[in-house]
């Protein structure tokens, strides 16, 4: 479809400056990722300054405050996470962990998938050959 456009660009005169559809598609797409990665830079940088500004507001408070230190904690670590440690690598890290397990839960490779037979659940089964029987 896209050499079809290209083709028509080039023989209406709009594609002589070396301008494609497919070229534009690319480019943004590579655009796309570079901004991504920032965003999530940025992302764990607001994170890690939002946690430890509820740290310190709890600390100074002296109990005067009600501070959630679940909340602070978490988002200083995943916010450092994101910022100081490869941030867009571990978002497709674990994207990809969620897609494996997604993979496994649909084909019946996870663990649950063993004591259930086609939706009933089954007093016996295998691993690795091993014939296993529930009493």
């Amino acid at each position: 479809m896209f050499d079809v456009i290209n083709g028509a660009m080039s023989m209406s005169g709009g594609g002589g400056s070396g301008w494609s559809v497919n070229g534009f598609l690319t480019n943004l797409n590579s655009s796309l990722f570079s901004w991504g990665k920032i965003i999530v830079v940025i992302l764990g940088v607001i994170m890690v300054l939002a946690g430890l500004f509820q740290i310190g507001k709890g600390l100074m408070s002296g109990g005067r405050s009600q501070t959630n230190w679940v909340v602070a904690i978490a988002l200083f670590f995943l916010g450092g996470a994101l910022a100081f440690s490869g941030g867009w690598g571990l978002v497709q890290s674990v994207a990809q962990g969620g897609a494996q397990t997604l993979n496994d839960l649909g084909t019946g490779t996870t663990a649950t998938s063993i004591f259930f037979d086609a939706g009933a659940i089954s007093d016996s089964f295998s691993i690795n050959g091993v014939n296993i029987t529930l009493e």
